[in-house]
């Protein structure tokens, strides 16, 4: 049950896969793949489609997750939970960085 709690579907326990909310069905297929033995995870935009609370529940469950998370994301909040980045340069060279790295420029003309 502890793990379980971790990624915040206790009271999920006993309810068909079917009926969990997309957020809950990514957070148990994550625990699958943890209870199977993987000890890396590569993630396409996690928290997208995510409600807040699915998100948190989420972050929570991979900074508990005992193996490698390779993430691609464009939430800075999620972002700043890792503790490495990468930045893929436009002359084909990867970097890795302190800190997420965002053009605040490209930010500022799309608002």
């Amino acid at each position: 049950m502890s793990r379980l709690r971790r990624y915040e579907l206790t009271a999920q326990a006993e309810q068909r896969f079917e009926r969990l909310s997309g957020g809950q069905q990514a957070r148990f297929q994550i625990l699958l793949l943890e209870l199977e033995g993987v000890t890396a995870l590569l993630l396409d935009e996690p928290t997208d489609n995510l409600d807040l609370e699915s998100a948190e529940a989420l972050q929570e469950g991979l900074e508990a997750f005992d193996g490698t998370v390779l993430s691609v994301t464009h939430d800075r909040w999620f972002a700043r939970s890792f503790d490495r980045y990468l930045v893929f340069g436009s002359d084909g060279r990867v970097r890795e960085t302190a800190e997420p790295v965002w053009d605040e420029r490209r930010v500022e003309r799309a608002r």
